[in-house]
């Protein structure tokens, strides 16, 4: 988190990670996780409780495990930095397993309205995890729109 021109900004990343495995041991994907907020999709993973990087908090969105499936599909974990956490709310904004919503809060991060973010993981058309809930979405979206600023 910097300020430039007494603005004050936050770094966001979203990575396709392909499967989290033991990249959470690997010094060099650890490395990449410098963002105030790091959004990892399809990490393969159940809940995140044992997937921590220092300085970091998470918040994480599973898919249920199919029964004869060998592990986990989908999920979202999103990794951000402790300096922050006052100010970043995992909120129940969709019953969609492919999507989780922030509110990132103005009074505590300095915006001038409060920013609603989603991170959102699409699957192919083909996949048995395609929802085509695009109208959902959008009624999301609508929803935040009135409340603040959304991303």
């Amino acid at each position: 988190m910097g300020t430039h021109e007494n603005k004050r900004y936050l770094t966001i990343s979203a990575w396709n990670v392909r499967g989290l495995g033991d990249k959470i041991q690997d010094d060099f994907f650890i490395d990449k996780i410098q963002s105030d907020i790091n959004i990892l999709l399809e990490t393969w993973k159940g809940e995140c409780k044992d997937y921590k990087i220092s300085n970091y908090n998470t918040f994480s969105k599973i898919r249920k495990k199919k029964k004869k499936a060998r592990r986990h599909s989908g999920g979202i974990i999103v990794y951000y930095k402790k300096e922050i956490a006052k100010g970043i709310t995992n909120i129940n904004g969709t019953k969609s397993q492919n999507r989780l919503w922030l509110k990132l809060e103005k009074g505590i991060l300095g915006f001038k309205e409060d920013l609603y973010l989603c991170a959102l993981y699409i699957p192919p058309i083909n996949s048995n995890y395609f929802e085509n809930d695009y109208s959902f979405l959008e009624n999301e979206i609508s929803t935040f729109a009135r409340q603040g600023k959304y991303f």
